[in-house]
């Protein structure tokens, strides 16, 4: 137990200095935080930012649908459109759950606004 003596608290010395703080210390150097021979995996992490990545790259033509700004997606071509995408899809590649949250909402603005039109109209 020599380096027990470093964990103690304050201005507490002598011999039972570090007594409550022993047990911890024993247990973190001598329980591993994981099984032997297994692995963290980080396969849940990738999935959520592939599948986010793959969100923004489908939904990129419909990003006025996810803001409150413009109505209608505007039309741009050449490297303009290759960056804006790639701006969109790193967004979404982290956000993914709020876009897909505020799409939805979106979606049901719309869509009862076109059943209010209807309505309107007869």
């Amino acid at each position: 137990m020599a380096h027990a003596s470093c964990w103690a608290v304050g201005s507490r010395t002598g011999k039972n200095a570090d007594a409550p703080l022993r047990g911890i210390v024993e247990t973190a150097r001598t329980e591993p935080l994981l099984a032997a021979g297994s692995r963290p995996s980080n396969t849940p992490i990738v999935l959520f930012l592939v599948f986010g990545a793959c969100f923004g790259l489908a939904t990129y033509n419909h990003r006025h649908l996810f803001s409150e700004g413009p109505t209608q997606a505007t039309k741009s071509t050449g490297s303009e459109a290759l960056m804006g995408r790639r701006l969109w899809a790193a967004i979404c590649t982290f956000l993914w759950p709020l876009m897909a949250l505020t799409g939805l909402y979106s979606w049901w603005r719309l869509s009862r606004r076109a059943k209010a039109v209807q309505a309107n109209k007869r």
